[in-house]
């Protein structure tokens, strides 16, 4: 799910006693009425699905699935597959505003387009076909018999970064291949996330109520890694700034005599201290950039080499880390870096 949401299935399903299938479905009204006393404010959507369960063995269940088109070309152009993550029972079933729910992303107008048409929206390449539709295959089963049908729909293909579902029906979509559809997910949009003390409380509402109800907070990436991260980040930058001040001292020390002969020929004494801050800053500055340059290398091999990786540069902390580390390199010349220069020799 997108940042600041939280979910909540409202169909479920398990084996009784008997060891056959139960469904058990809950209201949304039901859920929110338990949850909203424990929660911040937030705004929500009921993601309809197909409803392809079947607990009964007597049921008649139709079910569908897309045919994707198979040649040497297809498979070329999509090698670099986006991120599915199965959220769901069925296939969602909605409008612009249910692709922007599952994907983060604004519906564009050929989307937009193709859900009034009754078509469908495709989130995996290779797919949908040139004359703009997509072909699909439904099986209708009774029992040991079953029946299958093949159609053609509008479609439009969304290339999105991940997606919670392969696909997105419209309503007259799921209509037309004799789809069953019903209420599956309740999401919870937070201005403000929920703490976990408060995500909590709203489990133990709905269990305390009878409900078993899987509810779940998208809080963003969360790295565990953080303190090592900042170790690392801390060790790298005393090396920079160790390797900056040894070489600005160096350069101070040969060229003493250029200072003296600044001082002799009235330069100001604060000039010293200010070449000594250009000298770190610039010393810091080279290495930081090289660093940060070569580190993208084994990076980028790593996401080409595992395709469920995709690129995101976190371009705010390179920035820090690259104007930061310099400018405290020469802060620190500038603050250590005596004004006047040592006496070379005392005439006698």
């Amino acid at each position: 799910w997108p940042s600041h949401t939280a979910a909540a299935a409202l169909t479920s399903y398990s084996t009784d006693s008997q060891n056959q299938a139960v469904q058990r479905t809950v209201t949304a009204q039901r859920v929110l009425d338990l949850v909203r006393p424990t929660l911040p404010p937030f705004t929500i959507t009921v993601v309809t699905t197909t409803d392809e369960g079947c607990p009964a063995a007597t049921c008649t269940l139709t079910s569908a699935a897309v045919i994707p088109m198979n040649s040497a070309a297809v498979r070329r152009g999509c090698a670099s597959q986006q991120s599915f993550y199965g959220q769901f029972n069925g296939t969602p079933v909605g409008g612009p505003d249910l692709i922007r729910k599952l994907t983060d992303r604004s519906s564009t107008a050929a989307t937009t387009a193709v859900l009034a048409r009754g078509g469908v929206v495709v989130f995996g390449c290779g797919v949908v076909r040139p004359d703009g539709t997509a072909r699909f295959e439904t099986m209708t089963s009774a029992g040991a018999d079953s029946v299958t049908h093949r159609f053609n729909l509008p479609a439009v293909y969304l290339p999105v970064t991940q997606s919670s579902a392969y696909q997105i029906y419209s309503p007259a979509a799921a209509q037309r291949l004799g789809l069953k559809t019903a209420p599956a997910q309740l999401l919870m949009s937070f201005p403000t996330l929920p703490t976990t003390a408060q995500e909590e409380a709203a489990r133990a509402a709905m269990t305390d109520a009878g409900i078993n109800v899987n509810l779940s907070v998208e809080r963003g990436y969360q790295s565990g890694y953080r303190l090592s991260l900042l170790i690392l980040l801390l060790g790298a930058a005393a090396i920079t700034l160790g390797a900056a001040g040894i070489a600005t001292g160096l350069a101070q020390a040969d060229a003493r005599a250029d200072h003296a002969t600044l001082a002799a020929v009235g330069a100001a004494p604060r000039l010293r201290r200010k070449l000594a801050a250009a000298q770190a800053l610039t010393i810091a500055l080279l290495g930081t950039a090289l660093g940060i340059a070569s580190g993208f290398v084994p990076a980028l091999a790593l996401i080409g080499a595992v395709e469920s990786l995709n690129v995101v540069i976190p371009w705010g902390r390179l920035a820090a880390v690259l104007i930061g580390v310099p400018m405290l390199a020469g802060a620190l010349a500038f603050a250590l870096t005596r004004s006047r220069v040592p006496l070379e020799r005392r005439a006698g």
